[in-house]
């Protein structure tokens, strides 16, 4: 397990586990969605793609009033699509593999 990970899981007093991750639309995208005011975040490593793909609708509701279903959102890691179940935990260690924040893109699907 990567160091980064390591010092971004210490078990708070709740006992989650920790990543932070940025969160920016796909510039190569043929329909962009709009950037949201805060990308940066930090979020349980059990959190899954669907539980964001949830949380982008309601923050470009809330910061651009632009309405989307979360079926329509696709959330990338490298480029690379993500199911809606997997964990941010299983995204770190299968996908991102570095030790820097996890970096996650997000468009409209086509």
């Amino acid at each position: 397990m990567k160091k980064k990970m390591q010092q971004t899981q210490k078990n708070s007093e709740g006992g989650n586990k920790k990543l932070c991750l940025s969160l920016f639309p796909q510039e190569e995208s043929t329909k962009p969605l709009p950037k949201l005011l805060k990308p940066y975040l930090r979020s349980s490593v059990e959190a899954t793609v669907k539980q964001y793909k949830n949380y982008l609708c309601s923050k470009l509701k809330q910061d651009h009033n632009y309405e989307v279903a979360a079926v329509d959102i696709e959330i990338l890691c490298r480029g690379a699509p993500l199911k809606n179940d997997l964990s941010l935990k299983t995204v770190w260690s299968d996908c991102w593999n570095s030790t820097s924040d996890l970096e996650l893109t997000y468009l409209l699907k086509t």
